[in-house]
């Protein structure tokens, strides 16, 4: 006789998942300061940036829309953050058409 499996214990999270989960982002106070009264996906895209900055040891970033996408942030919305953060003064953004925009944190 079978037994009825849910979907959800057949799921087995990946590896760089649960990496993911133990890592931590140090954010400036000038950055909590200015992104004070930010919506939530501007603040991801934020933390998601300075995390991205660490890692990179300071050199520009190019901002992908997979990455983006485990975060729950889609290209729309990434091209919106990233105006709101530049207007708040905290990364400058090169656009090229057809690329993905290449970010530098201020």
């Amino acid at each position: 006789m079978m037994k009825n499996v849910d979907a959800a214990e057949l799921y087995v999270e990946p590896g760089k998942f649960t990496k993911r989960r133990k890592q931590f982002v140090m954010v400036p106070w000038v950055w909590v300061e200015r992104l004070a009264g930010a919506g939530g996906q501007t603040y991801a895209l934020a933390l998601h940036l300075l995390y991205r900055d660490w890692k990179n040891n300071g050199a520009p970033i190019k901002l992908r829309n997979g990455t983006l996408g485990i975060d729950g942030i889609g290209r729309v919305t990434k091209r919106r953050a990233l105006a709101e953060l530049e207007r708040r003064q905290l990364i400058s953004v090169d656009r090229q058409d057809r690329k993905a925009p290449t970010v530098r944190l201020l």
